[in-house]
């Protein structure tokens, strides 16, 4: 076990190795005599054709969300492998209830202009900004008309069950949209239960929901 003035000499070694063959170096030196206690892995991967049925979706013009506990840059890296968000994408960020008002404005100015038929839009919404929606509710047609049905695809992030069920409430309030939710743990029952079409997947990844 390294102490503090120990982990201050290794980092700042590290630092100072002007290369890649150096920064092994220390690393291996600072390695000799632990005992390893025990390791982890975790492979996280689409299942054959994800990312293509998504991409067919998304040039049908139908709006594809996801929906997710998951922190921001989880979040984003699945919308990347996913091709939710997509080359050529801008990526537009709400990321806190303070910042609602003022984002709602400028990208409302952004996306409402004459846009080039190239431009493609994802919305990144983490939970924070929409319990300043729940707080102010004359925010959410606002956010619907101007933002959610304008952009080309959505991740809400660090959402808790309840608020994955208010996103498609809203829609379905605001937006006069049909909705399909989709998921396959106990964590996304509220929203399966909240759509038009609620469907839980028996699966490899889980069967709560079911």
């Amino acid at each position: 076990v390294f102490d503090e003035s120990e982990w201050s000499e290794i980092a700042a070694s590290l630092a100072s190795a002007g290369d890649a063959a150096r920064r092994a170096a220390v690393a291996e030196e600072a390695e000799m005599g632990l005992t390893l206690l025990g390791c982890s892995a975790v492979e996280d991967r689409l299942q054959e054709g994800v990312p293509e049925t998504i991409a067919d979706v998304l040039s049908a013009d139908v709006k594809v969300w996801m929906l997710t506990g998951d922190k921001l840059e989880t979040a984003e890296n699945i919308g990347y492998a996913c091709r939710l968000v997509q080359p050529g994408f801008q990526k537009l960020y709400i990321r806190s209830e303070a910042e609602l008002p003022g984002k709602l404005n400028e990208f409302s100015s952004l996306l409402t202009r004459d846009r080039r038929d190239s431009e493609k839009f994802c919305l990144i919404l983490e939970g924070k900004a929409l319990a300043g929606v729940a707080r102010r509710p004359s925010l959410a047609p606002r956010l619907v008309d101007e933002i959610f049905s304008r952009v080309d695809s959505v991740i809400c992030c660090r959402m808790s069950p309840r608020q994955k069920a208010e996103i498609v409430r809203m829609i379905r309030r605001f937006g006069g949209k049909i909705t399909l939710a989709i998921g396959d743990g106990a964590n996304d029952a509220n929203m399966i239960q909240a759509a038009h079409v609620g469907v839980g997947l028996f699966g490899r990844e889980g069967l709560q929901a079911v």
